[in-house]
């Protein structure tokens, strides 16, 4: 086995079909803590019901997926862009964009709770930014203090 940078961490899908595990192989591109942000778009609100969804960023082949049953599939909700889930429960597990490779995003409340417990803090910040502020509802999802804002999508303007 390769040297780690970090205990590998699990999640999966509310009914427990979907189960994963990410680990962090020494390696520039696999780093302890991966890329963490916040998206604020209005897909990722109607996908969710949530105000805004945690991501964290890995290599696809640093996650292993297990699935008792074939139930991940992918919805193309823009363009060249798919959100993964489980279609027995309808838990989101991921999105990643056709033209990256080598890039998935893994909601962080997906994650294992004993690993939410341990890791929380650190897979939570949005250190990498905050996504979509434009859509900030003021007082509410705008108190977050960490990571740099952008109007939009990556590669967009600060806020």
């Amino acid at each position: 086995m390769s040297e780690e940078t970090h205990t590998p961490i699990t999640g999966g899908c509310l009914c427990g079909a979907i189960h994963y595990k990410v680990s962090f192989p020494a390696d520039p591109k696999t780093e302890w803590p991966p890329f963490t942000h916040i998206c604020h778009c209005t897909q990722c609100r109607k996908n969710t019901g949530s105000l805004m969804v945690h991501f964290f960023t890995i290599e696809p082949k640093t996650v292993t997926w297990s699935s008792p049953a074939p139930t991940f599939r992918e919805y193309a909700a823009s363009p060249r862009c798919f959100r993964g889930f489980c279609d027995k429960c309808g838990t989101l597990l991921t999105w990643r964009r056709e033209g990256s490779p080598n890039e998935i995003e893994i909601t962080t409340g997906s994650l294992d709770e004993s690993v939410l417990k341990e890791f929380g803090d650190t897979l939570a910040k949005p250190i990498a930014g905050q996504y979509w502020c434009k859509n900030f509802i003021k007082g509410l999802t705008d108190v977050i203090p960490v990571g740099g804002r952008y109007t939009e999508g990556p590669g967009s303007a600060k806020c």
